[in-house]
């Protein structure tokens, strides 16, 4: 079963991606506000942000099954890691914690290459 789901990820990850090259979001504004779509890029991967005009609009009830979802993805991402290789936890939270605490020169090459190998 593990392999059937790690499969299933993989295809929609790689359906995803393709579907994402095809019609490459602008970075630019659409209307004559200045509303960044763009976060941030790691190798061919962006992450980017979208509005939700509609969602003040929305029942409590229905911002609260929102926000149930979200916390079921970041359960679901940590599912996923440790699934991979028993330690994948510790190390990702290992990882983080000196992301968040490092007091170094946040400007360095070396800074600037971990970044890289903790994506």
């Amino acid at each position: 079963m593990k392999t059937v789901s790690k499969i299933v990820i993989l295809l929609l990850m790689i359906i995803l991606t393709n579907s994402g090259c095809k019609n490459a979001p602008s970075t630019e504004p659409e209307s004559k506000d200045d509303f960044n779509y763009f976060v941030e890029q790691f190798e061919d991967i962006r992450i980017l942000k979208y509005r939700l005009p509609a969602f003040e609009s929305l029942s409590p009830g229905q911002k609260e099954y929102i926000y149930y979802l979200s916390q079921a993805a970041l359960a679901g991402r940590d599912i996923l890691w440790d699934q991979n290789f028993r330690y994948n936890l510790l190390i990702r939270k290992t990882l983080e914690a000196i992301i968040d605490t490092y007091s170094g020169d946040i400007n360095s090459e070396e800074y600037k290459l971990f970044l890289v190998y903790a994506k």
